[in-house]
């Protein structure tokens, strides 16, 4: 029973930090955190109040928690891009194509339409300022 609900609290949370409320995403996905401490998610979990901060303009939040996220799951590409493009808002361009050069390394085939279509409940605000980061970053996409 307590998978379920960390799972709902985890899918709800990272809902409404894409479409607009990133604290209420936070309080959820916390929620799923303390029903399930070890894991072995965690490093989504992580990334998604990663998300929520990004969303909510919080860009040294968001660099904290996509780097708590890579610590767990390393291999995690968007968490790259999330690292990339809070780094990149912050104008912290050297850490922004570090970020970025992990993050296409890590899926060569990254696309601005393939993350429009993962992230297709997100407010477009949210997906513009991902992208536009990236851009910063030194995507050409």
């Amino acid at each position: 029973m307590i998978y379920y609900e960390r799972e709902a609290h985890m899918l709800l949370g990272w809902m409404l930090a894409l479409t607009g409320r990133p604290e209420d995403g936070i309080a959820h996905i916390d929620k799923a955190i303390r029903l399930s401490p070890q894991d072995p998610a965690m490093g989504y979990f992580l990334h998604s109040i990663a998300v929520a901060h990004f969303a909510a303009g919080r860009y040294e939040e968001a660099v904290v928690w996509a780097q708590r996220s890579l610590q767990r799951n390393p291999k995690f590409y968007v968490a790259h891009g999330t690292l990339a493009s809070s780094h990149a808002h912050l104008g912290q361009l050297d850490q922004a194509r570090l970020a970025f050069q992990e993050m296409l390394r890590r899926n060569p085939e990254f696309s601005p339409e393939s993350f429009k279509m993962a992230h297709s409940i997100a407010d477009s605000a949210f997906i513009e300022s991902w992208l536009d980061g990236l851009r910063k970053a030194g995507w050409e996409g």
